[in-house]
């Protein structure tokens, strides 16, 4: 057998444990203490994520029980790390570190996940964020200052590392069999037969779902069952579910496809809302929660029945959002007396939607067939395994103005429908929502036609007015009247249809909308579950998520990075999945978003403040220490509008003192009350969202930043509701709950309209973005500036890079040449920039097209590169960095967005280091790496200087 080190998957994963993960254990010794302990057990917990691999890499997928007993040691070892952080008090000066690595250590799950490896190791990376930031923060004046920076630098660069590893070598889950020599073993688990046309061997679709019911469903059932309480009964309201789903598809069996699907799906719709109760009903400190809340999060993959398109990817999405929990459930389980039984669970859960998938995959691969079981219809049968090619004609489909035609003849007449149905403002909202839709249809005849104009929020005029139509009638209905979760729901999720003014990710942006108003349609099912009219109000909430879920789907399809203007002329296409979109947020005006956040602090936290002081005691104390924080954070704010982001993170944490002083005061008072206090769940409902405040420092995804810090108080916001409801001042605590909520979905809002993917510096503070004036300055003297200090780049750092690659020599001195070649190409285009005004969209593409030439230049030289070549990470490590020079066409963020293309390439630069260590040229090489880095640091210094937030023209 071939030794490991020859599989480049696995000799990957080494350098990793070699190169970042030695760096962060170097740097816990020189801290001690808990943090010395704590790193001894993540170093074993990566040595058993690798003997994983090993054992991976020489076998197919094994059974559930099999896959859990291998992955044993790792959990065990996951448990370890987090129980160092809970022995630590909160008040221990290395508490940060160990709750770091407590939140984030869970990333090694990903060799169970079955979809999206890498954003599930994103997402617990980021669990860590908040408290590696709390160390840079504490520590930022300390004499050790630099052995805390280090070692969250190792950190970060561990998780870095991770991702790169998976992305390369595991894209979307683990891959079993891949050998000890690099290429894949045969694996029969995910071969078909080509041409796949034994009927014979297959039953229909009917007699196959029901198959699916009375066996890995009944599996499940009888799993729940043995674990008993609501577990059981959830279940066998989702058992229902599937055998009503199986009803259903008898009847399409024999019919064509009606006019109005919802009809006959209503009766899968309303246990599908059962099912998602129990997620809302039990406690999270419940033994089930987290069993209740998988199912709960993933009972919607029963309605891949109403999908047009794609099917087996929704139901994919809807297993993973359940996933979370289902890893919980085995980590609270694993060592209990009766943990066989849960494990036996999850595995039943697992191979349900498995089962799923593959019925789907086999019989109604694009969507649901109709009258497959008439006299001559063509049977549904198992589709080809073949890659889509995203760059087919598709001439044949519907054009987009159609597309969206079809979405309200269809998904918006079935809403409009059942909104008449329930009447009252409910219908009457409708009707200014269908306007809004209609408008927007309008809108996109006329962008069809046309390019895009300068002003184009003129043309979305009658969209607004009738979103805020839609928003004024959600406002106007008090909250205990009967249709108030209705209205709220539309009201908080109308913003959908500003995608078309969006200058990139339309389709996370519709999410994030619909999600403002899920928990509303959740409150809708549960207020209704037991009503007369139960089934109308099911269906009602069906019909908006389908809405939603088709303007997604539309959006996704045609316009998936930004609205295409002039789309006659140039059809849009649906966008290829592997091309790299470059960072863009639709910010707004500094003036507009300062005087946005202090009307939140001159309204809801002043309210919030108001009512703290009637109830008084350390509710009071702990308020001003809110209401303090705020207002740090809105002077923040006012300095941030008005300069460029500092290049010292030291710099940056200094600004942000004041806020986490009052932060950590609002927790201290929380941490002083006995458990027995009447106030108790008050203050620990803002000890636990208040660090919603550190969004200003969260790289990505602040809003969900935000909603997850809102959600960690919410549970005890509902006990001061419990606690009070029959006392005298129920009133009193009701108002301040609300208050409370109010703060917070108010930041949300305000981070979603303009700080989307990050906090942006130098927006101005007079109503625009902070850019170089190009009517105010003089063209001349800045011009000059503008240029030399780029020429200056290249004779510095760009220099430096080629003449040591120049000693290194071979393929990597043709590279660098290459790269000085995209400088130059790149210092031409800047020097026609600096002399003209911003051209049109087409005359820009010609200038750059020298840029874009150079830049692939770069690549195939990479390519050209012989398999296991010696320099092969030299030279992934440029083609990766290169597209940093696309910044030119990039509309905000282009520091940020240079700092992402470094970081694609930092993964291989590491391994650079790694390879060479201990040879004679060791040195020649680590100095060719510097050079790498100080050139891409240099080029974000002059962007920052002369180009803050775009291309200064």
């Amino acid at each position: 057998m071939a030794s490991e080190s020859t599989a480049p998957h696995l000799a990957d994963f080494k350098a990793l444990i070699d190169g970042p993960l030695s760096e962060y254990c170097t740097a816990s010794t020189k801290l001690g203490g808990c943090v010395l302990t704590q790193s001894e057990l993540v170093k074993s917990a990566f040595s058993a994520s690798y003997t994983f691999l090993l054992t991976a890499a020489q076998q197919s997928k094994p059974s559930d029980e099999a896959l859990q007993t291998m992955v044993t040691p790792i959990g065990e070892l996951m448990g370890q790390i987090q129980g160092i952080a809970a022995d630590t008090p909160p008040r221990d000066p290395l508490f940060n570190h160990v709750s770091a690595w407590s939140e984030s250590i869970a990333a090694l799950g990903w060799v169970m996940v079955d979809s999206k490896a890498v954003s599930y190791i994103s997402d617990f990376e980021g669990a860590g964020e908040f408290y590696t930031s709390k160390v840079l923060m504490t520590y930022k004046k300390a004499d050790n200052a630099a052995d805390h920076q280090q070692w969250v630098k190792a950190v970060k660069q561990i998780f870095a590392d991770l991702k790169a590893f998976v992305k390369a070598h595991h894209t979307q889950k683990l891959e079993w069999n891949k050998g000890l020599t690099g290429g894949a073993a045969a694996d029969d688990e995910d071969e078909e037969d080509e041409d796949g046309d034994d009927e014979g061997s297959s039953a229909d679709p009917v007699s196959a779902f029901d198959a699916l019911v009375s066996g890995p469903v009944a599996a499940y059932l009888e799993a729940s069952k043995a674990i008993g309480g609501c577990v059981e009964s959830q279940a066998a309201d989702y058992v229902e579910g599937w055998k009503k789903e199986a009803e259903f598809i008898k009847k399409a069996a024999s019919m064509p496809k009606p006019d109005d699907v919802q009809s006959l799906v209503g009766d899968i719709a309303a246990e599908m809302g059962k099912v998602g109760e129990y997620g809302g009903s039990v406690p999270p400190r419940d033994d089930l929660f987290n069993h209740v809340s998988a199912i709960s999060e993933s009972v919607s993959a029963l309605g891949w029945v109403v999908l047009d398109s794609k099917p087996v990817p929704y139901i994919t999405d809807a297993e993973g959002a359940g996933e979370f929990y289902l890893s919980k459930v085995l980590m609270k389980y694993k060592k209990a007396d009766d943990g066989e039984k849960h494990v036996k669970w999850v595995t039943s859960v697992k191979e349900m939607y498995a089962g799923l998938k593959a019925y789907v995959k086999e019989y109604f691969t694009t969507s649901l067939t109709w009258n497959f079981g008439a006299a001559g219809a063509k049977k549904p049968k198992k589709t080809k395994k073949k890659a889509v090619d995203d760059d087919e004609d598709d001439s044949s489909g519907p054009d987009p103005v159609a597309a969206f035609q079809e979405i309200i003849d269809v998904q918006l007449a079935a809403y409009i429908d059942l909104s008449k149905k329930i009447g009252g403002e409910v219908a009457t909202q409708a009707d200014s929502f269908a306007a809004g839709w209609k408008h927007e249809l309008e809108f996109l005849k006329k962008a069809a036609k046309m390019p895009k104009p300068d002003d184009v929020q003129s043309m979305v005029g009658d969209i607004a007015g009738e979103m805020g139509k839609v928003g004024e009638i959600a406002s106007g209905v008090p909250p205990r009247e009967t249709l108030f979760n209705h209205v709220t729901a539309i009201g908080e999720s109308v913003g959908v249809l500003g995608w078309v003014v969006l200058d990139s990710k339309p389709v996370p942006y519709i999410g994030d909308m619909e999600g403002a108003g899920e928990f509303y349609l959740s409150k809708v099912l549960m207020t209704f579950k037991k009503a007369d009219d139960a089934a109308v109000h099911q269906e009602w909430v069906k019909s908006v998520k389908d809405l939603y879920s088709a303007l997604k789907a539309f959006v996704k399809e045609y316009f998936s990075t930004s609205l295409t203007w002039n789309f006659e002329a140039n059809k849009p296409k649906k966008s290829s999945g592997g091309k790299k979109t470059a960072k863009k947020s639709a910010a707004s005006g500094g003036s507009s978003s300062l005087s946005e956040f202090k009307a939140i602090l001159d309204g809801v936290v002043a309210e919030y403040a108001s009512l703290s002081k009637t109830i008084g005691g350390p509710v009071l104390d702990q308020s001003n220490s809110l209401v303090s924080a705020f207002t740090q954070e809105y002077e923040f704010l006012v300095k941030a509008a008005g300069m460029p982001k500092p290049a010292s993170q030291d710099d940056i944490m200094a600004m942000l003192t004041p806020i986490g002083t009052e932060i950590g005061k609002a927790q201290e008072i929380q941490n002083s009350v006995a458990p027995r206090d009447p106030f108790v769940n008050h203050l620990t409902a803002i000890g636990e969202t208040i660090p919603a405040l550190s969004w200003v420092v969260v790289e990505s995804k602040p809003v969900g930043f935000v909603g997850d810090m809102e959600g960690a108080g919410d549970f005890y916001l509902n006990k001061v509701l419990v606690d009070y409801k029959k006392s005298d001042d129920c009133k009193t605590h009701q108002e301040w709950v609300r208050s409370t909520r109010a703060i917070f979905a108010e930041l949300k809002k305000f981070v979603k309209a303009h700080h989307t993917t990050g906090l942006m510096w130098n927006t101005g503070t007079g109503g625009g973005a902070a850019e170089a004036d190009e009517d105010d300055e003089d063209d001349t003297a800045s011009g000059g500036n503008v240029i030399s200090d780029f020429e200056d780049l290249m004779k510095g750092s760009v220099a430096t890079y080629v003449d040591i690659s120049k000693k290194i020599g071979g393929l990597v001195e043709k590279q660098a040449l290459a790269v000085l070649e995209v400088y130059e190409k790149e210092l031409a285009f800047l020097k026609e920039a600096s002399s003209m005004s911003k051209p049109s969209d087409d005359v820009f593409q010609t200038m750059v097209t020298p840029v874009g030439a150079a830049m692939g230049a770069v690549n195939d030289v990479k390519d050209s590169a012989p398999p296991r070549d010696e320099f092969e990470n030299h030279l992934t490590a440029m083609a990766e960095s290169i597209p940093a020079l696309g910044w030119v066409g990039v509309d905000s963020k282009p520091v940020s967005f240079v700092g992402d293309m470094a970081g694609a390439g930092e993964f291989y630069l590491n391994k650079v280091l790694t390879q060479f260590k201990g040879t004679d040229s060791a040195a020649l090489h680590r100095d060719w790496v510097a050079s790498v880095k100080a050139m891409y640091d240099d080029l974000k210094a002059y962007i920052k200087q002369w180009h803050t937030t775009k291309l200064s023209w």
